[in-house]
């Protein structure tokens, strides 16, 4: 996982064509990973497993070029909208992530904040044990 984030910094570092770097990783990391993961569980799921890395090698271009927003809006959508367990706990799985990971710019934007504590909650009644064990979690 190391080796992705470092190329994929690499890369949105020396490409010119974008007007700020911060498009270019946001282009990367948004467009470009979910023509490789077109399932809104498996794309979020990668970026889960890749988070604790991006938060290592630059969480400040993660807030700033706007994927954070994305990947937490995305989230939210997803559990929102899907019936399947599996990806209703990986979208959980992944807001619990992000406020471990990112619980600063989470208090910061109070409405995201009580957006991702309402879904929670929400999901901590479910019907599906996995689902609301999940969310307790």
């Amino acid at each position: 996982m190391e080796l992705v984030v470092a190329l994929l910094s690499e890369v949105s570092q020396s490409d010119p064509g974008f007007a700020t770097e911060n498009d270019l990783v946001f282009t990367l990391y948004r467009d470009k990973l979910e023509t490789y993961y077109p399932l809104p569980g498996h794309y979020l799921s990668f970026i889960t497993d890749l988070l604790g890395f991006l938060v290592k090698a630059d969480a400040e271009r993660v807030v700033n070029s706007g994927l954070l927003d994305f990947w937490i809006d995305k989230s939210l959508r997803l559990v929102e909208s899907t019936l399947q367990v599996d990806e209703k706990i990986v979208a959980m799985s992944f807001l619990v992530e992000t406020w471990f990971c990112f619980g600063s710019f989470l208090d910061s934007k109070p409405d995201l904040a009580n957006a991702v504590l309402a879904t929670l909650r929400k999901c901590a009644r479910e019907k599906a044990s996995t689902v609301s064990f999940v969310a307790v979690s």
